[in-house]
């Protein structure tokens, strides 16, 4: 795969997965009220979603990493959209796990461009953030559903932003290896 193909697969998937935890929180802590069956039907809907374009991405780059991660939130998402009772009382669990991975995913990018980037501490501080509301999401220390609602929507939020930030902040380091490309620097043509 050439670094043109994988940059353009990683900014997809993240700006698609980003989209729709930027909308979905915004929903949450505008409408709180909101019943948790609505909440399951539009993760639901986004897992198929984001499990599709992973999918699609795989079918048009044979990424690995896009089928696994398609097929896995293509299936979560038509689960969530078969049993949305089921998955309401795990809800806080799932997001704390989905938010702890990410964390962990961004501390990983914070520390692999520490030596690009003049700034990644900043990209580290948002990776422990994003893993600390995952913890704190997990530990489920609400009592209501509409608090949950809002905190859900806050975390959703902070994710997708977190991504965003950190992808833009990487853009840095992906301009650096474009030069070397360009300069003749065959180790960067291709990423196995």
């Amino acid at each position: 795969m050439t670094i043109k193909q994988f940059v353009k697969n990683i900014t997809a998937t993240l700006l698609t997965s980003s989209a729709l935890c930027l909308a979905l929180g915004i929903v949450l802590v505008i409408v709180p009220g909101m019943s948790a069956a609505i909440i399951c039907y539009g993760l639901g809907a986004a897992g198929v979603v984001f499990g599709i374009v992973n999918i699609a991405l795989y079918l048009t780059s044979q990424d690995q990493r896009s089928i696994i991660a398609g097929a896995a939130t293509l299936i979560l998402g038509a689960i969530i959209l078969l049993r949305p009772d089921i998955i309401v009382s795990v809800l806080p669990t799932i997001l704390g796990v989905v938010l702890i991975v990410n964390g962990i995913a961004i501390v990983q990018i914070a520390l692999e461009t520490r030596l690009e980037l003049d700034k990644w501490w900043i990209i580290l501080i948002v990776g422990v953030c994003n893993t600390a509301l995952g913890i704190i999401a997990m530990l489920n220390p609400f009592t209501t559903m509409e608090i949950i609602m809002m905190f859900v929507g806050i975390c959703l939020i902070f994710a997708g932003a977190c991504d965003i930030f950190s992808l833009l902040l990487s853009k840095k380091v992906i301009d650096k290896i474009k030069q070397a490309a360009k300069t003749g620097k065959e180790e960067y043509n291709e990423i196995d």
